[in-house]
This record gives structure tokens, sequence and C-alpha cells, in this order.
């Protein structure tokens, strides 16, 4: 039986978002798995204490916008530099805005957009360009399970996370000839500062906090719980999968 131990040895991998939350959960994970990283994150207050938790040589980071064209195109620049190549891309770098189409402004759906999906778009376009034909490379993004459902006073943040859903959908088709996977999770309720702050934004953040419990039949996820889901789609275990939707949602879409 192979090693399942070390799934990725001697790979390069970008992770956007990686100061805190899912981000930094998939870091550490891709790290045990002899990863070598770049970190990728706006808040470079809390991105250096995140690389240093990780603690290993492989590990760079990069401060600046996902929105950001010339970000992404560094980011990528600095894998290939530092290491000589670059694997797996994990687009997890995400933003929410509460509120109806009312009660949304422009500026409040552009700004979720251009983390959500532009993102995606701009750090998959530099990762294709430079990922190795039929060399096992792989692009994962964190979509959400409000990308698979309607979710009631979110309409951009729901509307992004659909987006990435049919984003990956098109690219698994569109770069399958040259052996480039691309494959997305969509996360239920998971502790992370972003569902701490919506729950401290509520009137009553307990019984908002219980509220979510019940709509979740497994409960609230921790970001270990999607790292997981995470790895396997880097992975060559799913060397067969590309182009799927992957619920990490405790069962919230089965209802």
């Amino acid at each position: 039986m192979p090693d399942r131990s070390r799934d990725l040895d001697h790979k390069v991998a970008i992770v956007t978002g990686s100061a805190s939350g899912i981000g930094l959960a998939v870091a550490k994970l891709f790290a045990m798995h002899g990863a070598r990283l770049v970190l990728v994150d706006r808040d470079a207050t809390a991105l250096a204490p995140a690389a240093a938790e990780i603690a290993t040589e492989g590990t760079r980071v990069y401060v600046g916008d996902v929105g950001d064209e010339v970000t992404a195109r560094e980011a990528v620049n600095l894998a290939i530099s530092e290491y000589g190549q670059l694997d797996l891309l994990i687009n997890n770098a995400g933003t929410a805005f509460m509120g109806t189409a009312v009660q949304t402004s422009i500026q409040d759906w552009d700004r979720v957009f251009a983390t959500n999906v532009r993102s995606v778009f701009l750090f998959s376009r530099e990762a294709v360009r430079n990922f190795r034909p039929d060399s096992g490379c792989a692009i994962v993004n964190v979509a959400s399970e409000a990308g698979l459902v309607g979710f009631a006073g979110y309409v951009a943040y729901s509307a992004s996370k659909a987006a990435v859903v049919n984003l990956t959908r098109s690219m698994a088709v569109d770069h399958a000839p040259d052996g480039i996977r691309v494959n997305c999770v969509c996360p239920g309720s998971i502790e992370t500062p972003l569902l701490r702050a919506y729950y401290d934004a509520q009137t009553d953040p307990s019984g908002a906090r219980e509220a979510d419990i019940r709509e979740h039949p497994l409960g609230i996820g921790k970001p270990e719980d999607v790292a997981e889901a995470v790895l396997y789609l880097a992975s060559r275990r799913a060397a067969y999968v590309t182009g799927h939707a992957l619920a990490v949602d405790g069962g919230y879409t089965a209802r």
C-alpha cells in the first residue's frame, strides 16, 4: 500500500486567505503532508504568526489584495522563483456581506465579488499558465453551502459562491486535456473568525449560534474538517475527480 502520510511531498502550493480559519488549517495540513507553501493574505499582522505557526523551512508569505491582478501574478512568481514549480492552488480567500438585493449597494456587491470570484479567476489563470502539464497539478476552490442553495439575506455572498461553483466546473472541463483537475469544497458553518463575526452582529449572538447548530444535522464544523476535504481533492487520491463541488456542511444541503 502507498504511504499516505506524506501525500504532498515535492508539491508546491499557494493558499490564499491563509492567515486564519480554513486557510490556515489547510496550510498546516499541507505542511504536515510535505508541501512547500506560499501563504497569501492581505492581513500582514496575522500572516506572520500564521507562517510561524506552520514553522517549516518551505513556507513563504505574500501580503496583498487577492482581487488584484498584481497580487495573483506576483504570488505565483514567488512560488516559481523560490521553488522552481507550482503544483497546487487553493483559492480560499473570501468575505461576506449581509443584505437583500435592496439593501446591497453596488460597492458592497463589487467588493464581495472581487474577493470571492475575481480572485479565483485571477489566481487560477496565473496558476494554469505556470502548471506543468500532466504532472498532477490541481486547483481547489473554497465555495460555500450558500453556493448550492439560496440563502436569505445574503444575496451578494450567495451569488458569488454559486459563481465559484460554476467557474470550477467550467475550468475543470477546459483544462482536463492538460491533466489539470479543478474542484471545490462547499463548507457549511465552520468555526472561523468570519462565522463569529456573524454571530456577534446579531441581536442575540448565542441564540443565533444555537439556531445555526439546529440547521446543520452534524452541528458546526471545524476548519480542520474542511482542510481534510481540500487535501483529498488536491492529492492523487482524487486523481479521477474533477469538476466536483463537495459539500462539507454537516448535512445542511441534504435536508
